[in-house]
This record gives structure tokens, sequence and C-alpha cells, in this order.
């Protein structure tokens, strides 16, 4: 799994968008529940890459959307205020891991509708128990370069 670091930087990039795919909320680009009902794909997750837009700056597919994804850092809500500033690794122990990214999940119920694209920012984050199982969350694999 990438760190949270490596995670937010793939969707956000140098210019540290709002967005994986820029500044502006474009309910469009994502997978989200009323996408996926009025266009009749179903209630849940689509195969990695169905929402071509829905794509950061370096290619990094449904980032904003589809499944949440599992961060390898376990979670601390104020672990950015005394964390190295380049490259945290998040805090060594912990019982719940980082989750990223938007979900479908994050636009099927009012409360989070409300919410517009909040949810769905690169910036967001959550968490849960590393045994939870759901539709929801998904994983991204990463490697390190040359």
């Amino acid at each position: 799994l990438p760190t949270e670091a490596q995670w937010a930087y793939a969707a956000r990039g140098p210019q540290s968008l709002r967005y994986p795919w820029g500044e502006k909320w474009e309910e469009e680009k994502k997978h989200s529940f009323f996408r996926s009902v009025t266009s009749g794909s179903g209630d849940w997750t689509a195969p990695a890459g169905s929402f071509p837009t829905d794509k950061s700056w370096c290619g990094a597919m449904d980032m904003g959307g589809n499944a949440a994804e599992w961060c390898a850092d376990w979670y601390k809500e104020d672990y950015y205020a005394e964390s190295p500033r380049r490259n945290p690794t998040g805090p060594a122990e912990g019982d719940r891991r980082v989750v990223r990214g938007g979900t479908l999940h994050y636009s099927r119920y009012p409360y989070t509708q409300s919410m517009g694209g909040h949810v769905c920012r690169s910036a967001g984050r959550d968490w849960n128990y590393p045994d939870h199982t759901g539709g929801i969350y998904g994983f991204r694999i990463s490697m390190s370069g040359p």
C-alpha cells in the first residue's frame, strides 16, 4: 500500500490540486452512487478506469470516486501537526488505518449529498479498522522508482 503522503501526492501533485482532476468540483468526473444508478451501471464499484475523467495529474485513475483506498499509515487525527515535513510515514502504531479518496458510498445518503465534493477532495482523509470489510474500500498498489 502507498503511504498516505504518496497517495496524496499522486492525487494532488506538485500544485496541491483540490480534486484529482483540478480545482473545480465536477460530479460527473467520479463514480458516485447517483451516477451509477442513473447510468444503469449498478450500485457498486466499477472496474478500475471505468471513469476516464477521474484521473489525477500523473494519470492515477479513480482517486476521486469509486472506492476509497487504504493507506499503509496508522491513523492519528493530529499527526500532521507533529510529523516530518517531507515524506511522513505516519505514526508507528495504532488501531485504525488511514483511508483516502472518494467513494461512491459518500454520495449515496442525503447527509453526504449535501456535502458535495467535500468528501472527495484530494486532501480529504478518513480512517477505519484494518479488519473492516465492505464494498466501499479498495486498495492501490505502489512501488518505489529506480
